[in-house]
C-alpha cells in the first residue's frame, strides 16, 4: 500500500505565504526567493512540493518527467493533495514538474498558450541542486559560461541567474521561448529551499 503524506500543515496561511513568495519570484526574474514555509514528509523536493500545492488544483493538469511517473507515490500524492490530473501528454499539462534537468523535453514540447488565450500554456517547475541570483543595473563582470543574463519587465538592468544542472541548450531555448511572447512557457527553477523565476517575457542575452 502506498503512504499517502500530509501537505501543509497549516492549510491556510503557508500556502497564501508561498503564494506571495512566487508572486515575488515571478515579478523579479532572476530573484531568488526563500519559501516561506513547505509541506510535511512527501515524494518531492521541498520547494517544488510547495509551489505545486499552492497552485495545482482540481481543474489543472500535471505532466511527471519519466523519473517521477515511475514513482507511483508521486501521482498519489499529488491526486490526494491538490485533486489534479495527471497527464502523459506534456503539451496538455498546466504545469510540469521535472527533477531530471538533463532530460527534459524541448520547451515548445509544452503548451505554449494562443493568442486569445496565452495564460493557456505550461508552467515548469525544474528542481536543481544549486541556485544563484543577481541583479546589477549596468553589470560588466564576467559571468560563468553557465549564467543567465536578462532584462526585460520586473528587472532592474540585468539580473543573472545560475543553476545546475541546466536542461541542453537552455539558453537558446529560453530565447526562442521569448520570441513568441505573449505566448510560451514560463519556469519556475526550484532549489532545496528556494526559487527563481524565469518567465517568458525575460530576454536572455546571447541566446540567439
Amino acid at each position: 500500500m502506498i503512504a499517502i503524506h500530509p501537505g501543509f500543515i497549516d492549510t491556510i496561511h503557508e500556502p497564501q505565504a508561498v503564494f506571495r513568495a512566487l508572486l515575488d519570484a515571478m515579478s523579479r526574474p532572476g530573484l531568488v526567493v526563500a519559501l516561506p514555509a513547505a509541506p510535511g514528509a512527501c515524494p518531492l523536493p521541498k520547494a517544488m512540493a510547495a509551489t505545486i500545492l499552492t497552485l495545482a488544483d482540481h481543474e489543472t493538469t500535471i505532466w511527471l518527467d519519466p523519473g517521477l511517473a515511475a514513482r507511483p507515490e508521486v501521482a498519489s500524492y499529488l491526486r490526494f493533495a491538490t485533486a489534479a490530473k495527471i497527464t502523459p501528454e506534456p503539451h496538455t499539462a498546466t504545469f510540469a514538474l521535472v527533477c531530471d534537468p538533463l532530460t527534459m523535453p524541448p520547451l515548445d514540447a509544452f503548451a505554449q498558450g494562443t493568442p486569445d488565450y496565452p495564460d493557456r500554456s505550461t508552467t515548469i517547475l525544474l528542481a536543481v541542486d544549486r541556485l544563484d541570483g543577481a541583479t546589477a543595473a549596468n553589470s560588466r563582470d564576467a559571468q560563468p559560461e553557465a549564467t543567465l543574463i536578462m532584462t526585460g519587465p520586473g528587472i532592474d538592468g540585468t539580473a543573472t541567474l545560475d543553476f545546475t544542472p541546466q536542461p541542453p541548450q537552455l539558453r537558446h531555448q529560453l530565447a526562442q521561448n521569448r520570441s513568441r511572447f505573449p505566448m510560451g512557457v514560463d519556469l519556475i527553477v526550484c532549489a532545496p529551499d528556494a526559487i527563481a523565476a524565469l518567465p517568458r517575457s525575460a530576454r536572455i542575452q546571447g541566446g540567439s
